[in-house]
């Protein structure tokens, strides 16, 4: 072998081995392992324990085994923050500044080529308390079935929370966060609510209840109106329109999920409110719908000889769904809403 052809060898040599060892190392990310322990410093089991770059992106997540270890790798980059969460035991996710506890800090590692993250401690927060109550209409007591509740720290005014409550009876069940708090309730043809009326703020220690009963007063222009399905009339109000498609408990197994809704027309009816509804807290093939949010609503005009209505949508995550229709008269009368018709998403 000449000198060129063996300078050819050992340079083509050196390159495949820089390569391969390059691929090599860039694929073992970086490895974390440690402890979850709670408020009292005893080992937490069944944790989930996310990472959250700085980009809030979550990358990783596992779950705390019985002697409250964890372990796992990872290909990110960068500063992450590792996030415990055990919502069914009412820790909320401490990664959502309105639920952080300002006593507890966000255990911090730097992910790398290589890095390892050993003996990482990670603490859990003390259990959320709870809001709870009923929302009622102030004329007639009645309950309120869809009100918008915004939380917002007193401390800090711009740190909120938003959520809705829908519920046939008008109870809710929301948590709070571990400082004094300020609540205000909205909700379709009524007076905004505000607990900071007369300067009252709310505070629920951890593991505790506070109950509230909202008595929500209506605008004027909603006096002597049928707000609650049981104040209306037929042949007063117009009747609620049949749904077609998808059929109740619909199972939907597309990706994008491309939905459309389908409705027969009401007569007189002048214009159609559509709501859909993500569902929480559920397996897709799971039975009812948990905690409701809303996540579509739109109108839809009447027009001559259509027969047919439709409303299109896609929706979001391998979680069931919910959605309804009400035909409004020329006054924008709302008439009688249609049962809730559930969907499940399966990817």
């Amino acid at each position: 072998m000449n000198f060129q052809l063996r300078i050819a060898t050992l340079i083509f040599f050196f390159l495949v081995t820089f390569a391969v060892g390059g691929v090599a190392q860039t694929s073992h990310g970086s490895s974390v392992s440690g402890t979850v322990i709670d408020e009292r410093g005893e080992r937490a089991a069944g944790v989930l324990v996310c990472a959250y770059g700085r980009n809030s992106m979550r990358n990783t997540c596992v779950v705390s085994r019985p002697d409250g270890t964890f372990d796992f790798n990872s290909d990110s980059r960068g500063s992450s923050f590792l996030v415990p969460e055990k919502r069914r035991a009412d820790h909320i996710s401490p990664w959502l500044p309105f639920f952080r506890d300002p006593s507890v800090g966000l255990t911090e590692v730097n992910f790398g080529v290589g890095e390892s993250n050993s003996d990482v401690i990670v603490r859990l927060p003390p259990k959320n308390g709870f809001l709870t109550g009923k929302v009622v209409d102030g004329p007639t007591g009645l309950p309120v079935d869809n009100a918008r509740f915004q939380l917002c720290h007193v401390a800090n005014p711009r740190i909120c929370h938003s959520t809705d409550a829908k519920s046939a009876d008008g109870n809710f069940r929301m948590p709070a966060p571990h400082v004094s708090f300020f609540a205000k309730v909205t909700a379709k043809g009524y007076e905004i609510w505000s607990s900071s009326e007369g300067g009252a703020s709310m505070m629920v220690r951890s593991g505790d209840v506070l109950d509230r009963t909202i008595v929500l007063r209506r605008k004027p222009e909603f006096m002597g109106r049928a707000m609650h399905e049981s104040e209306k009339r037929e042949g007063v109000h117009l009747p609620a329109p049949d749904q077609i498609a998808p059929a109740d408990e619909a199972k939907i197994d597309i990706f994008p999920r491309s939905t459309r809704l389908e409705w027969n027309s009401v007569a007189e009816a002048a214009s159609y409110f559509v709501e859909v509804d993500i569902c929480y807290g559920g397996e897709p093939a799971g039975k009812g719908c948990v905690n409701p949010q809303t996540w579509r609503v739109g109108s839809v005009p009447a027009t001559p000889d259509t027969s047919v209505y439709s409303f299109d949508f896609n929706f979001v995550g391998a979680q069931p769904g919910r959605w309804r229709v009400v035909a409004l008269d020329s006054k924008g009368i709302e008439g009688f809403k249609s049962p809730w018709s559930i969907i499940f998403y399966t990817r």
